[in-house]
C-alpha cells in the first residue's frame, strides 16, 4: 500500500500504473491482483489506513489536553501543521475525491472508508460536554463532527493553495472558539 500511495503521489491516480506499482513494492502484477482487484482498491486501502493514522493522532492530541479549549486547538492545529509538512497523502485523497464523486460505488466506498474522522470529532464532542458537565441537544455531537471534518478539509485546501489565508493556529483557534461556544450555551448536564 506504501508503494502504491508513493507511486499514486507522485504520477497522480489515473497516470500510476499497476505495473509500476507493483515493480515499486517488489512484488509481480499477478500478486498485486490477488490482493487487490482493481486499483481502485488498492488506493482505498490506502486511504483507510491513512484516516487509521490521522484518528490515532488525533486521539493522541485530545488526550493530551487537559480542557476541551485546548483540546479543540491541539486536534486541530495538528491537522494542518500535517497536511503542511506532508502534503501528498492529502492531495492524494483529494484526487480519489474528485474521482469517486462521479463513481457512485466508488463515493460510497471512499465515505464508508473515511467516515471514521468524522465520527471520532463526534465521539470528542460528546466526551468534551461530559467533561465540561454541560448536556448537547440530540444530534448536536453528530452535526459538529460533520462541521469539523469539513472544515478541516476545506482549510487544508486552502492552506496548500495559499498558506497566508490560513496561517498556522488558525484552525485551533477557531475550533476552540466553537468549542467553547457551544458548550457555553448548552444545559447543564444531570
Amino acid at each position: 500500500m506504501r508503494s502504491a500511495a508513493d507511486v499514486f503521489a507522485q504520477r497522480g491516480f489515473h497516470a500510476a500504473s499497476v505495473d509500476e506499482i507493483a515493480e515499486n513494492a517488489g512484488f509481480s502484477v499477478g500478486a498485486l491482483y490477488s490482493n487487490f482487484g482493481r486499483k481502485e482498491d488498492l488506493l482505498l486501502a490506502a486511504i483507510e489506513e491513512n484516516v487509521s493514522d490521522w484518528a490515532r493522532l488525533f486521539a493522541e492530541r485530545f488526550r493530551e489536553a487537559d480542557n476541551v479549549h485546548d483540546q479543540a486547538r491541539l486536534v486541530a492545529d495538528a491537522w494542518i501543521a500535517g497536511v503542511s509538512a506532508e502534503p501528498k497523502p492529502f492531495l492524494l485523497w483529494i484526487e480519489l475525491w474528485a474521482y469517486a464523486v462521479r463513481n457512485d460505488r466508488l463515493r460510497d466506498e471512499l465515505a464508508a472508508r473515511t467516515r471514521a474522522i468524522r465520527d471520532l470529532f463526534t465521539s470528542m464532542m460528546h466526551e468534551a460536554a461530559e467533561h465540561a458537565g454541560v448536556t448537547l441537544p440530540d444530534g448536536l455531537a453528530e452535526e459538529l463532527g460533520a462541521v469539523f471534518d469539513a472544515l478541516g478539509l476545506g482549510l487544508a485546501v486552502r492552506r496548500l493553495l495559499d498558506p497566508d489565508a490560513v496561517p498556522d493556529g488558525f484552525f485551533g483557534t477557531a475550533a476552540s472558539r466553537i468549542v467553547d461556544a457551544v458548550l457555553g450555551q448548552a444545559a447543564p448536564g444531570p
